[in-house]
């Protein structure tokens, strides 16, 4: 099982069920290794273009490309859990900027 640091952009298949198809979409890793490991989980965000549609604290990713994103793109704050091994690989990592945005929204949300 890989395990992904808290900030990673993976692409995981969707939809999550057993389907003749399936797309590989961007996520957001919100969760820590020791909570990957002890669980065989990730949490997640998704991240989408948004083009047709807008949630109250989207946020808007400022360094998409470093992320391994091919176009502008957002975290919108749809959060789940997914078995490890349905994580598909790896894209990149938010930049330090990205980072205390989504952790700032995290707060701003939940704490």
């Amino acid at each position: 099982m890989t395990i992904y640091e808290q900030h990673s952009v993976v692409d995981v298949p969707f939809p999550f069920i057993d389907a003749p198809e399936k797309k590989r979409r961007p996520a957001l890793v919100l969760s820590k290794p020791p909570f990957q490991t002890a669980n065989g989980a990730v949490i997640l965000a998704m991240i989408t273009s948004a083009d047709r549609s807008s949630w109250k604290f989207d946020l808007e990713l400022a360094d998409w490309s470093a992320a391994g994103l091919r176009k502008k793109c957002l975290v919108r704050w749809k959060v789940f859990t997914l078995d490890a091994a349905l994580v598909a690989g790896f894209r990149g990592s938010l930049s330090d900027r990205d980072k205390t945005a989504v952790n700032e929204c995290l707060v701003t949300m939940f704490i």
